[in-house]
C-alpha cells in the first residue's frame, strides 16, 4: 500500500503510553499543529467541559486540514478516524502504563503539564490509576476493533509498543521531511 505524507494523524492508546509526547514529536517532525484533547476537555481545577460542547469542539478541530490529535475520547473517535490519514495506536501493557503514570505523577506533582488544561496540576489520583488499569477491558478491545476496521477500509494504521518502537517511528516520520511529498 502506498502512503503519502500524512496531514491528519490520530494517536490513541492507554494513558501513560506516550501519546502526548509522540504527538509533539510528530508535529515537530512534520510541521503539523498538535491538538491535545485533554487541554480542551479539562478546565481550570479539573472541571470537565460539558460533553456536548466538548464533542462539538473536537469535531470542528477534526474538520481542519492538518493536525496531530492526541487522545481517545471515544464518542468522537470514529469521526476523527474517518478524517485521519494515519492512525497510531500505542498498545502498552497495564503494568507498564501504571508505572509510567505513577512516574509522571511524581515527577510533575503540583505542576500543570503542557498537554493538560490550564491550572490542572498533576496529582496522585487512585481513581485515575483504576481508569488506566481498566483501559484494556473498558476500551482496549473496542479500539483494537476500530483499528482493524480502519485498516480494512484502506486507512494507514500503525500499532506501536511504547519505547523503542515509538522512537523508531518518530525517526521514520522525520524521513518524510527529507523526501519530497511527491516521492512518498
Amino acid at each position: 500500500m502506498e502512503h503519502r505524507r500524512p496531514q491528519r494523524i490520530q494517536i490513541l492508546g492507554n494513558s501513560g503510553g506516550g501519546k502526548s509526547t509522540l504527538a509533539r514529536q510528530i508535529g515537530n517532525a512534520l510541521d503539523l499543529p498538535v491538538i491535545h484533547l485533554d487541554r480542551y476537555f479539562w478546565n481550570p481545577g479539573w472541571v470537565p467541559t460539558p460533553l456536548p460542547e466538548f464533542d462539538a469542539r473536537v469535531l470542528e478541530l477534526a474538520k481542519t486540514d492538518c493536525w496531530v490529535i492526541d487522545g481517545n475520547y471515544s464518542r468522537t473517535l470514529p469521526a476523527r478516524i474517518e478524517r485521519a490519514d494515519l492512525i497510531i495506536w500505542i498498545d502498552i501493557s497495564r503494568p507498564h502504563a501504571l508505572w509510567r503514570v505513577a512516574q509522571r505523577a511524581i515527577a510533575n506533582y503540583g505542576q500543570t503539564r503542557p498537554d493538560m488544561g490550564e491550572n490542572c496540576p498533576e496529582r496522585i489520583d487512585f481513581g485515575f490509576f483504576a481508569f488506566v488499569w481498566n483501559y484494556p477491558n473498558r476500551r482496549g478491545a473496542e479500539h483494537r476493533q476500530m483499528m482493524q476496521d480502519a485498516k480494512a477500509a484502506g486507512k494507514w494504521v500503525v500499532e506501536l509498543n511504547a519505547g523503542r518502537e515509538v522512537r523508531a517511528f518518530v525517526q521514520l516520520m522525520r524521513t518524510f521531511l527529507a523526501a519530497p511529498a511527491e516521492a512518498l
